[in-house]
C-alpha cells in the first residue's frame, strides 16, 4: 500500500503523454506556482514533439495499449525516482489506473489516477450513457447503429443525427448526418459507431473539474467552445453557470473520479435544460484556460500530495475570462539541444 509523503517541498513528476495538448496544460500549471520545487519528467511514444522541450527529462515509451507499457513506466519511475504520476494522454488512462496498485507498490511512484471502475465507464461513450441514464443523469440520447436505424425506420428517432466513435476522443471519425443513406454510408467510415440526436443550437462547454484525492471535488470552471480545432479549444470563455457547476461536482463525484478531469456538458441556452454526454479522466486540452481564471489543478495536486488539507472552492474563479490561443514553437538543433525563446533567426 501506497504512503503518503508529506511536507515535501522539492517533488519530481512525471507527465506521460507530453506530446499532447493537455500535457503540456499541465507543464504551464506546475511552472506558474512556485510553492514547490519541481523537477519534471515526461514520455511519449514520440520522440519528435515540442512538450518534452519544457520538461527536465524525457523518455520514448511504448504506446499505453502495447504490452510493455507498463513495464516501462516502471522503470522511468525507478530510475528518476518519482514521487507523483500524471497521466496526460487518453490511450494511457486505463493502463496506468488498471496496474496502479503495482506500480506504487514496486517504485514507491504515487499515481494520480482515477480508479479503474470509473475510467472504464469513461472510456466508453455508449457505456457511459447507460450508467448516466441508469443513475438518473440527464444526459444526451445515444444508440449503438443497429438501434438507430430501427428508430429511424419507425419514425422515433429524426435527422440530423451526430455519429461518432463509441471508443475515442477529439473530432476525428465524427459526422452531422441528414438522411438514412447517409448515415450508413458515414458508419461503414467509423470505428464502432454510435449515434446521437444533433445538438447544433446547443451550447457546449467544456468543464474542468479538480477532485482530491478521495473523490471530493475542490474546484470547477465551465467554459464555453467557441472555436475547435482538432477537438481543443482555441477560442471560449469562462462562464460561472451554477448549473454547470452542480452537474460536473456531482457526476464527478458519484464516480469517485480524482485528480484533474474534463466534463462537456450540452445546454440550451432558450430552456436551461442541460445535457451530460462526455468525460475525460485526465487534464483537459484547455486547462491553460482554467489555469488563468484562478483554479491551478496541478498545483492543487501537489499540495494534496504534500499532506496539505484544502477545501472546496467552488464558484472561486475569474468569470468571462477569454482565452484565444494562438501558435507558438519550439527550435531544436541536430544535436537535440532546444534553442532559448530569445533566440535570432538568422
Amino acid at each position: 500500500m501506497f504512503q503518503m509523503i508529506y511536507m515535501k517541498q522539492n517533488m519530481r513528476v512525471l507527465i506521460t503523454g507530453i506530446g499532447t495538448v493537455a500535457a503540456q496544460g499541465f507543464v504551464k500549471g506546475v511552472r506558474q506556482q512556485d510553492e514547490f520545487k519541481v523537477y519534471l519528467v515526461s514520455t511519449d511514444a514520440r520522440e519528435d514533439n515540442a512538450g518534452r522541450y519544457f520538461t527536465d527529462a524525457f523518455y520514448k515509451v511504448p504506446r499505453g495499449d502495447d504490452p510493455a507499457y507498463v513495464a516501462e513506466i516502471i522503470k522511468v519511475c525507478k530510475k528518476e525516482k518519482i514521487d507523483l504520476l500524471f497521466p496526460g494522454a487518453d490511450g494511457e488512462i486505463m493502463a496506468l489506473s488498471q496496474h496502479k496498485e503495482s506500480i506504487e507498490k514496486e517504485t514507491g511512484t504515487k499515481v494520480a489516477v482515477s480508479p479503474f471502475e470509473g475510467v472504464k465507464i469513461c472510456d466508453d461513450k455508449y457505456l457511459a450513457y447507460t450508467y448516466f441514464a441508469k443513475h438518473h443523469f440527464k444526459t444526451v440520447p445515444t444508440f449503438l447503429l443497429e438501434e438507430a436505424v430501427e428508430k429511424v425506420k419507425a419514425g422515433r428517432l429524426a435527422f440530423p443525427l451526430f455519429i461518432k466513435p463509441r471508443i475515442g476522443t477529439g473530432s476525428k471519425h465524427t459526422h452531422v448526418v441528414h438522411n438514412l443513406e447517409e448515415l450508413q454510408e458515414k458508419a461503414s467510415l467509423v470505428p464502432i459507431p454510435i449515434v446521437q440526436p444533433y445538438l447544433g443550437a446547443w451550447k457546449e462547454f467544456s468543464v474542468d473539474v479538480a477532485a482530491d484525492f478521495n473523490g471530493k471535488v475542490l474546484g470547477v470552471v465551465p467554459r464555453t467552445r467557441e472555436e475547435v480545432r482538432y477537438g481543443a479549444a482555441y477560442r471560449g470563455v469562462t462562464v460561472k453557470d451554477p448549473l454547470l457547476i452542480s452537474m460536473a461536482k456531482e457526476i464527478v463525484e458519484h464516480l469517485g473520479l480524482i485528480g484533474p478531469i474534463n466534463v462537456q456538458i450540452f445546454k440550451n441556452l432558450q430552456t436551461g435544460e442541460a445535457l451530460l454526454f462526455e468525460i475525460n479522466p485526465r487534464i483537459g486540452a484547455t486547462h491553460a484556460h482554467t489555469i488563468a481564471s484562478g483554479l491551478n489543478t496541478p498545483h492543487l495536486m501537489l499540495k494534496l500530495f504534500n499532506g496539505e488539507q484544502l477545501e472546496p472552492r467552488l464558484g472561486k474563479f475569474k468569470d468571462k475570462l477569454w482565452m484565444y490561443r494562438h501558435w507558438d514553437e519550439v527550435y531544436v538543433e541536430e544535436n537535440g539541444q532546444r534553442l532559448p525563446r530569445n533566440y535570432k533567426l538568422l
